[in-house]
């Protein structure tokens, strides 16, 4: 799957795409947005929306985001 979608993003097609996983989601997108139970809580560029205390607020417990590699860990 991963393969599919990063053969249309070098062609320039948009893509949409849900996911769960943050760190394949930090890999990939250019915008997300970040929802909780059903409300979207913050949508923009992936850097501006994937900030440790953004994410630590959404999801009620201590994430941190690795700027070196594409790594967000919860705790």
């Amino acid at each position: 799957m991963l393969k599919i979608i990063k053969s249309y993003l070098s062609k320039n097609i948009g893509v949409l795409i849900v996911l769960h996983d943050l760190n394949i989601a930090r890999k990939l997108a250019d915008n997300v947005t970040l929802m909780r139970d059903g409300k979207t809580i913050r949508q923009g560029p992936t850097d501006e929306v994937f900030q440790e205390e953004l994410l630590s607020k959404t999801f009620n417990t201590c994430v941190k985001v690795n700027d070196t590699s594409p790594k967000i860990t919860f705790f």
